[in-house]
C-alpha cells in the first residue's frame, strides 16, 4: 500500500498501523497468562504459520476492531488535525467525549459535533474538572494508559522534540500525575520520533537512556537490553512481575517489552507476536510495542493482511466517526504535516 510513499512517511504509517494492529491483534488474548495465550495463538495460526487478527476476547470484538487504547489515540489525533496543534483543552474534551460513547446500550449518544460546539471557556472548565478528578483518584497511578494513546503526538511533533516533550507530559497529565509517568512518555515519544526521523535503533536506545530522568525508567531500559521480563516493580522490598498475572497494567511491563523488541526483534510481526505471547494486558502491550516497531521497520514490513483487517473492520458504532480509519490515506498525512501548516 506504500509504493508511492517516501521513507519517512512509510515509518509514519508504520506507527499509525502499528498502533491499531497491536491493539486489534492483542485484544483476543487479553487478561490470560502466557501459557494460555501461547496455546491459543498456536491454535489460531494458519497452516503457513501466519497469525490472523480474529477478534473476540473479553469484549467480543470483531476482527480488526480496536479497543479503548486506539480509540483514545485517534481522539488525540483528530484533535491535533482539527486544531493544527496540540490544544490541551480540546484534547481533554475529546477524551471526555469519548467516555460518553460507551456502554453501547446508552440511551443517547452525543453527536460527533459536541466537542467542536464548545467555546474555550467551556473547554477550560472541562479540563479543570478532569484535573480535579485526577488529583483525587489517580495521583499515584502508574498505569499504561499514558503510553497507549500517545503515538499521534510523536508523529505530529517528530521535528520539534522540545515541543514533543512538553506536550507528551501535558497529555499524560490528563490522566496521571506521577513523575515516573512523565518520564515514561518523554522517553517513549522521543524514541518514536527519532525512529521516524531515520535514526538507527541502537542510537535511539542510547538516546532513550540519556533522556530518562527517573531511576525507575532508567532501570527498565537497562533491563530491556537483555530481557523483556521479568519487570522490576517500583516498590520496596524489590519485587518483579512477568505482567501476565499481577501488575498487568503497570506501564513498565509495556515499556520494557517495547524497548527489548526494538533492540532484538527481527521483524515487525515477530516482535509484536512475542510481546502478545507474554500474556496479561495484551492489547495495550501489543499497541505500545507495535507502535515502536512500526517506526523502526516501516509500513512495508507489516503483513498486508493485518493492515486490511484494521482498515476494513466494522466500526463499533457508525456514529463514532472520529475513531474511524476510513479516511486514513488523507488523515495520516495531515497529522504528519501539522508543523508545516
Amino acid at each position: 500500500m506504500s509504493c508511492d510513499l517516501d521513507v519517512e512517511m512509510k515509518r509514519v504509517f508504520g506507527v499509525f498501523y502499528g498502533q491499531l494492529i497491536g491493539d486489534a491483534l492483542g485484544c483476543r488474548y487479553e487478561f490470560k497468562n502466557s501459557t494460555i495465550v501461547c496455546n491459543k495463538m498456536a491454535k489460531d495460526r494458519q497452516p503457513d504459520g501466519f497469525l490472523p487478527i480474529l477478534g473476540g476476547g473479553p469484549f467480543g470484538l470483531r476482527p480488526g476492531q480496536i479497543t479503548d487504547d486506539s480509540e483514545l489515540a485517534l481522539s488525540l489525533a483528530r484533535s491535533l488535525v482539527a486544531n493544527k496543534k496540540y490544544d490541551k483543552f480540546d484534547v481533554a474534551c475529546s477524551y471526555a467525549f469519548w467516555t460518553q460513547s460507551d456502554p453501547p446500550d446508552m440511551a443517547k449518544i452525543l453527536t460527533s459535533t459536541w466537542r467542536t460546539d464548545l467555546n474555550l471557556d467551556q473547554k477550560r472548565q472541562i479540563y479543570e474538572k478532569i484535573h480535579q478528578n485526577i488529583s483525587l483518584y489517580c495521583k499515584t497511578s502508574l498505569s499504561n494508559g499514558c503510553l497507549m494513546r500517545i503515538s499521534p503526538l510523536a508523529i505530529a511533533y517528530r521535528k520539534d522534540l522540545d515541543k514533543l516533550k512538553e506536550f507528551a507530559m501535558e497529555d499524560a497529565g490528563l490522566t496521571h500525575l506521577d513523575k515516573v509517568v512523565f518520564d515514561a512518555v518523554r522517553v517513549y515519544t522521543h524514541a518514536i520520533a527519532l525512529l521516524i526521523n531515520g535514526v538507527d535503533k541502537n542510537e535511539v536506545f542510547e538516546e532513550a537512556q540519556k533522556t530518562a530522568e527517573t531511576n525507575v525508567i532508567q532501570g527498565h531500559l537497562e533491563d530491556a537490553k537483555t530481557k523483556a521480563i521479568p519487570v522490576r516493580l517500583p516498590k520496596e522490598p524489590v519485587e518483579f512481575t512477568d505482567g501476565d498475572a499481577s501488575f498487568v497494567g503497570y506501564l513498565g511491563v509495556a515499556l520494557q517489552s517495547a524497548f527489548y523488541e526494538l533492540l532484538h526483534a527481527t521483524s515487525f510481526a515477530s516482535g509484536v507476536e512475542a510481546a502478545i505471547a507474554r500474556g496479561g494486558d495484551t492489547d495495550t502491550n501489543g499497541c505500545i510495542v507495535a507502535t515502536l516497531l512500526g517506526a523502526r521497520f516501516g509500513v512495508d514490513d507489516i503483513p498486508e493482511a493485518w493492515i486490511k483487517s484494521v482498515r476494513n473492520a466494522v466500526p463499533r458504532s457508525e456514529s463514532l466517526d472520529f475513531v474511524s480509519v476510513k479516511d486514513v490515506d488523507s488523515f495520516v498525512p495531515q497529522l504528519a504535516n501539522i508543523l508545516n501548516d
